[in-house]
């Protein structure tokens, strides 16, 4: 009986080292499958830093251009002031003009009045 004894307690150890074995391998094979999902995660986070720090300089450039924008919206308001001004002082210098030439008309026909109407000096011609 010694022997079915030791023969059993052989194969109840047998079956516990095989158990042992069985959750070992499990567990191991857990740990790899955590670690390559770990890695995974970490490469998706070093992705999403990257994409932050893309996402700053973009920001950046947006902001250098908002201010562009807004310096050259001003600068275009200046120039359209400064363009209706001349437009204004173009008008008044043609409306000048016009009046100038309406004095210089009315002297010029003056002057010729005055010259038609002038007599000769001296004697008269005979005929």
């Amino acid at each position: 009986m010694e022997v079915s004894i030791a023969e059993f307690q052989v194969k109840a150890h047998e079956d516990y080292l095989g158990e042992l074995l069985g959750k070992y391998l499990e567990a191991k094979t857990a740990v790899m499958v955590l670690k390559a999902q770990n890695q995974q995660y970490e490469e998706a986070l070093a992705g999403f830093e990257s994409a932050k720090e893309q996402i700053k300089d973009v920001q950046k450039q947006l902001q250098a251009m908002k201010s562009n924008k807004d310096a050259f919206e001003e600068q275009n308001t200046t120039l359209s002031e400064d363009c209706q001004t001349l437009k204004s002082d173009l008008a008044n210098l043609k409306t000048a003009l016009q009046m100038e030439r309406e004095n210089s008309l009315m002297w010029k026909e003056k002057c010729e009045a005055l010259q038609a109407k002038k007599r000769p000096r001296g004697r008269p011609r005979k005929k």
